[in-house]
């Protein structure tokens, strides 16, 4: 089994019979430095930290693991950096759903807004981890006019609305609700999102 930590090859034994434990006791080797496992891949292919069930993925002897790790500060400007390219994507994705909702083409709107409802789960957990790294309160983030905490109260306001007009097969409240409420809601965070990274500590 060959262990490379940020390109370096590792001639410690692998003694874990599992990913998760490897990954336990190198966190724990490196905790007092600061440092955060930033990306991992097995045998070449790039595997998501938080997947489920990639604790239990088991060891080999032909295994080849590469382990990333960085500051803290490095995972919550990445993150904020794949929510910003994210935001691209889901943007378009509102006008488009709000057109064919007005246009009567049921079905491929629906396509759409179910899309669209799993792009605001995800991005809110992207926010939701940023935030959890920080260590900081929603609360007391303010952001622009406004808290995190009432970012999150308006877009479940939003988001309500939006299901029951779905449910109500009222099309025209729903596209009025991605055009003009969801559309500049996420605008929005184009510009907010930078103010989610910690303040920076005086030397």
């Amino acid at each position: 089994m060959k262990l490379f930590i940020n390109g370096e090859e590792i001639s410690d034994t692998v003694a874990e019979s599992e990913l998760g434990p490897l990954l336990e006791r190198l966190l724990q080797e490196r905790q007092s430095l600061g440092l955060h496992i930033m990306g991992l891949r097995l045998n070449g292919e790039e595997i998501a930290i938080d997947s489920e069930g990639v604790f239990k993925l088991p060891l080999n002897l032909e295994d080849r693991i590469e382990v990333e790790f960085a500051p803290i500060e490095a995972l919550i400007a990445r993150n904020i950096e794949n929510a910003s390219e994210y935001l691209e994507r889901l943007l378009p994705g509102f006008e488009k759903a709000a057109e064919l909702f007005r246009m009567g083409n049921e079905q491929e709107a629906n396509e759409f807004f179910l899309e669209i409802i799993d792009g605001i789960e995800w991005f809110s957990e992207v926010v939701d981890s940023i935030i959890d790294a920080t260590g900081q309160e929603p609360a007391a983030l303010n952001l622009g006019k406004e808290t995190l905490q009432g970012r999150k109260e308006r877009l479940l306001g939003y988001t309500t609305q939006m299901v029951e007009a779905n449910q109500n097969r009222d099309w025209v409240l729903l596209a009025d609700l991605l055009e003009y409420e969801l559309t500049p809601f996420y605008e929005e965070w184009q510009t907010l999102l930078p103010k989610l990274l910690p303040p920076t500590q005086p030397n």
